[in-house]
This record gives C-alpha cells, structure tokens and sequence, in this order.
C-alpha cells in the first residue's frame, strides 16, 4: 500500500509567490539580452562572411530576425530615463539600415552584396554586446547566447571576405 504525503502551503492575501508574480521574474535586463539573442539567431541564418551564396528562406529568416531587433531596440528607446541612448539610437539605425539591406538581397541576392550585409551584422552584434556589458551582463553570459558568434579578440570580419570565392 502506498502512503502519500499531501502538502498544503497557505497563501495570505497579503504575500506574494515570486512564481506567480511578474515583477519578480523578469529581469533588469530583460530586453537587452532579448536583442541579443535575436542577434544570434540572424547570425545562425546568414554565417559568417566568406563568399557563401544566402538561399532566400535564409535571408526571410534574418529579415524577420531584424525586425524582432528593431521592435525590442524600440522599445528601449521609449524608455524616458535609459542610461544608453546614444547607443540604443545608434543600434537601431544599424539594425533599420541592415534590415532593408537584407530585404533587398531578398530580391537581388549576390554573394558580395551577401558578404557585405554580413560584415553589418557582425557590427551590429559588436555594438550589442558593447551595450550588454554596460548594463551589466558578465562577458560569460554573453559568450553563452553567442555561442559559436561570441567576439574573439583582434577579430577581423573583412578577413573572412577576402578569401577566395568557391
């Protein structure tokens, strides 16, 4: 025979559960390692610049990406009393900047042109994690959404372009 144990934990009108409560289980940072993460997923779509000829779901996917970026940089910029507004603003003009890029490789895709919106991408990302140590997050956190993208030091994007086409 099986013997359970039942818990009941009693909750007062007045306590909170962090679970159920949203102030507590969002972060400060929230939205910056959002964009950061959307960064790396547009990252994964288009790969480093190298003469690698970008199918067209590839180049819809990173469009879809920037976008998901341009709405999350939006809305840090609404925020009245952000610390990084230069910044921010900065980001955003990329990020407007590379996503109508890509829509026109959407439509006339060349592997230099591809190469091109890469190595902006790569700036981009640059820029991001500049902004996510200035808010505090540790460079281990950022090497861990990175991942295979995180900024190796002395890094030369145009060095990947310049090798032969294949």
């Amino acid at each position: 025979m099986n013997n359970y144990i039942y818990l009941s934990i009693t909750i007062n009108s007045g306590d909170h559960m962090a679970m159920f409560d949203p102030n507590y289980t969002k972060l400060k940072n929230q939205t910056e390692l959002d964009i950061l993460k959307t960064i790396r997923t547009a990252l994964y779509e288009v790969g480093y610049p190298g003469g690698k000829y970008l199918e067209k779901l590839q180049i819809i996917a990173a469009i879809y990406q920037l976008y998901r970026a341009k709405d999350l940089v939006r809305d840090l910029q609404k925020k009245g009393d952000y610390q990084f507004r230069d910044l921010i603003t900065s980001i955003y003009v990329d990020i407007d900047g590379l996503s109508r890029e890509f829509e026109y490789l959407r439509d006339h895709p060349t592997v230099e042109r591809c190469d091109l919106a890469r190595e902006k991408l790569f700036e981009v990302r640059d820029k991001m994690v500049q902004l996510s140590k200035n808010v505090g997050i540790t460079d281990g956190e950022i090497s861990n959404i990175l991942r295979d993208y995180t900024p190796r030091p002395n890094e030369d994007i145009t060095s990947y372009r310049k090798q032969t086409y294949r």
